[in-house]
């Protein structure tokens, strides 16, 4: 059925809208399931790997719960609580695997996706596909938290970032599983040219975060290669068996998106915070770090030559390669776009870059309180940082491509 045909989509029984939220609830469910499942599964691994190491078999199910909980950028108590200065503190974890969190996320929107796709569902039933799989994987994820790791699991910066976790990739899966005319009939409604902008916009800057997030992964990538010597040793000094050390390294590949996001922030200029000390192109800081291996690839502490900082240009050059994007954008609907049209949509990229980014910090965020951990992460206003060097690429390339085309309108 063609979702244009208004007729023949009001003609649709209302059962028929509950039966499609329902079918996207389900795939929810299931994969928040696969997500929790996944967790316990490595911690039980983790018991097997080692009986005597502290926990027992059924308290998988606990620690698996925590870690999802944790993947999602949420804080969990742990331990006994203890007295300093005469106050009760709470040793408290924030931030985990990102992995698990972002295969859910695909999961979720490719799911959405396919469900509105095949069907063919009308614009009121596509949207029940998205709401139903969001809500029921943010409510299965909130009851088996709380059953598996009890109500305190359930704090306030799980239940905003997991929401989202939820909300943003079904709301993805739906701008891409309906047809292209019911996007721009949702975005048209949008005041102004606002609608259009973003549209416009959405792509070029899904290409520019690939880009970007790609170089922020070989940054840790490279750190690995170049000390491995010391990662290995770190290994080694953990006395782990095979079975063992595979099991750490799968955990550690956990935290790969994480790696990348404070590469990516490294690039950018305020760099990191890890325990204490402070990464930046500029140098390295002497921090306390734990007994990671993969943390041994982290630099030594001491400053670095200031050439180190033209690291910054990499999100330049990403920003070079919008305005071209953004031209072929506008040239699937007009001849030509002027030049302010092609900066709007540019500084529309950049703002789209800037909040996923922002987002992704907070995600990506590590910290355990209290102690040297507790504010570790990416830096503060790196996301405005990331922004502004994309924009400046793309206002050099306006400018280069100006002055280029008037040096050929100029018959002199």
């Amino acid at each position: 059925m063609s979702v244009t045909d208004p007729d023949r989509c009001s003609r649709r029984l209302p059962a028929q809208l509950g039966h499609v939220v329902l079918t996207g609830g389900l795939w929810g469910a299931l994969i928040s399931l696969l997500a929790h499942g996944t967790a316990v599964a490595t911690a039980f691994l983790a018991w097997v790997s080692d009986p005597a190491g502290g926990h027992e078999a059924t308290d998988s199910l606990s620690i698996g719960a925590r870690v999802a909980a944790l993947a999602a950028g949420g804080t969990i108590p742990f331990g006994a609580p203890l007295e300093a200065e005469g106050e009760i503190l709470r040793w408290t974890l924030t931030g985990g695997p990102l992995l698990l969190t972002l295969l859910s996320a695909v999961m979720l929107a490719r799911i959405v996706r396919r469900v509105v796709r095949r069907a063919g569902l009308a614009s009121r039933e596509a949207c029940g596909v998205a709401a139903g799989a969001a809500l029921a994987h943010w409510v299965t994820g909130a009851l088996l938290l709380v059953g598996l790791a009890g109500q305190e699991a359930l704090s306030g910066r799980w239940v905003a970032l997991s929401l989202l976790a939820s909300v943003l990739p079904a709301a993805w899966g739906l701008l891409r599983g309906v047809p292209p005319q019911l996007v721009d009939v949702w975005f048209g409604s949008w005041p102004g040219d606002l609608g259009e902008v973003l549209q416009d916009a959405a792509r070029p800057a899904r290409a520019a975060a690939r880009r970007l997030l790609l170089a922020g992964a070989l940054v840790p990538a490279l750190l690995l290669v170049t000390r491995f010597p010391e990662v290995q040793r770190a290994h080694d000094a953990l006395g782990l068996d095979v079975s063992g050390g595979v099991l750490l390294t799968l955990a550690q590949l956990g935290w790969a998106p994480n790696a990348a996001t404070w590469g990516l922030a490294w690039l950018s200029g305020p760099g990191v915070e890890l325990g204490g000390a402070t990464f930046t192109p500029g140098g390295a800081g002497a921090g306390s770090l734990p007994a990671i291996p993969a943390l041994a690839a982290l630099p030594v502490a001491g400053g670095l030559h200031p050439l180190w900082w033209s690291v910054t240009l990499v999100p330049v050059a990403v920003g070079w390669m919008v305005p071209p994007q953004v031209r072929r954008e506008l040239a699937e609907f007009v001849e030509e776009g002027g030049l302010v049209d092609i900066a709007l949509r540019c500084v529309a990229v950049c703002l789209l870059l800037g909040l996923g980014a922002a987002l992704l910090g907070v995600w990506a965020g590590v910290a355990m309180t209290p102690g040297e951990w507790a504010g570790s992460g990416v830096r503060d206003g790196w996301w405005a940082a990331l922004a502004g060097w994309v924009g400046l690429g793309a206002l050099v390339r306006l400018g280069a491509d100006l002055a280029r085309e008037r040096l050929l309108s100029d018959p002199a």
